[in-house]
């Protein structure tokens, strides 16, 4: 989460309990280090109390909660031994977006092929898989934090689906970008399911999704 910032008031799991509390209004559950370009800091408050977010004190200068590593350090680390500036990152050589566009008609491509083959027509609804969008974020979200929030989801789909029509979704991950393969997958899990299945009118949607861990559709 770039560039967000959370009030954050730490509480004691050995005081009394003073009524419900309230949700988070972040996702993370842990906290190992905190860093930026010239500090390095790690959590040395578990197992006593414990390194969740929740429990975690952020006076970086107490010694007790917080270790740092030393300077020279961190220039040996992040320095090149022969330059006396830090090594350049290098941007990926994969633009996300055109990837994610490409694998995602190559699916379509595919879906629609084996439908084909099998006596089947195949709609495609535009706008459902423009509302698929934050069900692979949540759940992408999911994987990393074990925090779920499918409410934005879930309540664009009742307000899109017409009356006495049927619902159903799956999500598949993927740490390739290889469509046949990908599809091949599908044929073998549950996705299949909405794959092959018959009824008029049916629409269906594919979203993909790409980010650092891999794809998801």
């Amino acid at each position: 989460m770039q560039n967000q910032s959370f009030v954050h008031e730490p509480i004691d799991p050995m005081a009394p309990p003073v009524g419900e509390l309230e949700s988070p209004s972040h996702p993370y559950i842990t906290i190992g280090c905190v860093f930026n370009h010239q500090s390095f800091y790690a959590n040395c408050q578990f197992p006593q109390p414990s390194d969740r977010v929740e429990e975690c004190h952020f006076d970086l200068q107490n010694k007790s909660l917080w270790k740092s590593m030393a300077s020279e350090l961190l220039v040996s680390v992040c320095c090149n031994p022969l330059w006396s500036s830090p090594l350049p990152l290098c941007a990926s050589s994969i633009d996300p977006p055109v990837v994610s566009n490409d694998l995602e008609v190559q699916l379509r491509r595919l879906v629609a092929q084996h439908r084909q083959d099998q006596g089947l027509t195949t709609q495609w609804d535009d706008q459902l898989s423009y509302i698929l969008t934050p069900a692979l974020a949540a759940r992408e979200t999911e994987m990393v934090t074990g925090v779920a929030d499918n409410k934005e989801y879930q309540d664009a789909v009742q307000q899109a689906m017409p009356e006495g029509h049927h619902f159903n979704a799956k999500c598949i991950h993927a740490n390739h970008t290889k469509a046949c393969k990908i599809f091949q997958n599908c044929l073998m899990t549950s996705v299949s399911e909405i794959i092959n299945c018959k009824g008029d009118p049916i629409q269906l949607a594919v979203r993909e999704n790409k980010d650092l861990q891999g794809n998801s559709w």
